[in-house]
């Protein structure tokens, strides 16, 4: 037996309430905002769920848009990018899967950074060496980027026509052993090129970055189990990173989407997948840059508490579905004042009660969730929704566009 008992101002505006840039004006449908900077979201939903398809819904979205995506599927199969990459030529939308990517583009700085990420971890002993390393990087690109690994190889060995000054060249050629034919230079060469040499065939010069997309959508499938394909997805999050700081740094807001499956796989052990989602999220709104950040569960954001929280308290849109442990999300959805009486078996005498705090969205509704079935918070608002597939191309006719409605209390879906 319910009675509302207990009613607030809160619960009395709960059900008019709406997910700010999420909700189309009628209320009956979940629409990707139309300003990337506002397209912020984690995903958090077990593996089965419907991820894949809500995913492919906000892709497919952005691309009606005219926006540029880059989907980095950490799950690494291919039968779900070559699904994508239909579902976008059926709409007329030019897609590129596992495209060469440029590793050297951006500034000096930032493609030494991605260089220094292929070294070792610091540790006491290696510290001499990875100095002596990032010096000579450096040294060689005074007076423009290094282009290409054969670039890099012809400034190592030859640096005189790149170095500033005579300091800089007696550093990349100071001799480091007793025959005096190895020096910096080549010692760095050889260290670099023996961390390259796994990554060579994704790499090429005049392949995709972010600043310079190849087609409407560039998808590139990641196995982590992969020690390569790992490095690369980790390469590729720190790249990005880099791209947020040059949109910042030249006022750049035209659109653009980023989406990344199962990101905490990419993340390495030198750093934390909780900390790399808040501050991507953080910096991605101001360089006006659609992000959506996807995992399994709260726990593979990290195993720091604090960390995790900076990831899910981040200012992103919180997009769950079914999970087998749901109260580090549900939590987040708010709390309700709830009157519990007891009462006799039979008849409506109510006896002793108490009021208590419990989810808005209860814990058990998101275990037993059906496949497709999501919830959406932000700024205190809920919005409950089904994601449906979208029709699958055959043969290069064009599918029809399959948005489903939502609304709160009906079946509800992604337009």
């Amino acid at each position: 037996m319910t009675r509302p008992t207990v009613t607030t101002v809160v619960e009395r505006f709960l059900e008019r309430r709406q997910v700010r840039d999420w909700i189309s004006p009628a209320g009956d449908l979940l629409v990707l905002p139309r300003t990337s900077s506002a397209v912020r979201a984690l995903v958090i939903a077990e593996s089965g769920s419907g991820k894949t398809v809500l995913l492919d819904s906000v892709i497919l979205c952005a691309l009606e848009y005219g926006w540029p995506v880059f989907f980095l599927d950490a799950k690494g199969d291919p039968a779900d990018a070559a699904h994508l990459a239909a579902l976008a030529a059926s709409r007329s939308k030019t897609a590129e899967v596992a495209g060469a990517w440029n590793l050297f583009n951006g500034t000096a700085d930032q493609i030494t950074a991605k260089l220094m990420r292929l070294m070792p971890s610091p540790d006491g002993a290696n510290q001499h060496y990875l100095d002596e390393i990032r010096g000579v990087l450096q040294a060689v690109q005074d007076a423009s980027p290094v282009a290409s690994v054969e670039d890099l190889r012809e400034r190592l060995k030859r640096p005189g026509p790149w170095v500033r000054d005579q300091y800089d060249l007696d550093m990349v050629t100071a001799p480091v052993d007793r025959t005096g034919n190895q020096t910096s230079g080549t010692r760095a060469l050889q260290a670099l090129l023996v961390a390259l040499r796994p990554l060579e065939k994704y790499l090429d010069a005049v392949g995709w970055s972010y600043d310079r997309p190849t087609a409407d959508v560039t998808v590139v499938p990641l196995s982590p189990v992969d020690d390569a394909q790992a490095r690369l997805g980790d390469l590729l999050l720190l790249d990005l990173r880099n791209y947020l700081a040059s949109r910042l740094a030249r006022g750049d807001k035209s659109p653009v989407l980023v989406v990344v499956d199962e990101f905490p796989q990419l993340v390495t052990d030198t750093s934390d997948p909780g900390d790399t989602a808040g501050s991507l999220f953080e910096t991605a709104r101001s360089a006006g840059v659609g992000l959506v950040l996807a995992t399994q569960s709260p726990a593979g954001l990290s195993n720091d508490e604090i960390r995790r929280r900076r990831a899910l308290t981040s200012g992103a849109a919180l997009v769950f579905g079914r999970s087998k442990d749901p109260e580090d999300v549900v939590k987040y959805a708010g709390t309700v004042m709830q009157m519990e009486s007891s009462g006799a078996a039979t008849g409506e005498e109510l006896r002793s009660a108490r009021a208590q705090h419990t989810y808005v969205i209860p814990p058990q509704d998101v275990r037993e969730a059906a496949d497709g079935a999501f919830w959406l918070v932000q700024g205190g608002a809920i919005a409950p929704f089904r994601a449906l597939p979208q029709a699958t191309p055959e043969l290069g006719a064009a599918a029809s566009s399959n948005t489903t409605a939502t609304s709160r209390g009906e079946e509800e879906g992604i337009e």
